[in-house]
């Protein structure tokens, strides 16, 4: 969930965990749902980037307005 320059600098990466269970019945505005998987961005946490499992290289751009809105809920 981070982008590319926050990575080099920091190197670590932003993550939201993803939350099991059917989508509607996981509270919203600060779970957002992805391809039909649900990720907590309540939950984000920052990590080393050499410890992921699996790199997703770029997000669409409606993934990420969705993300930034659930935080902006959240703060």
């Amino acid at each position: 969930m981070s982008n590319r320059r926050f990575n080099q600098l920091a190197g670590r990466v932003l993550v939201a965990p993803e939350v099991l269970g059917e989508p509607e019945q996981v509270p919203f505005p600060w779970r957002i749902e992805v391809d039909g998987a649900v990720f907590a961005v309540d939950l984000m946490r920052s990590m080393p980037a050499d410890r992921l499992l699996e790199r997703t290289v770029r997000a669409p751009a409606d993934t990420m307005h969705s993300v930034r809105r659930a935080i902006s809920n959240i703060t």
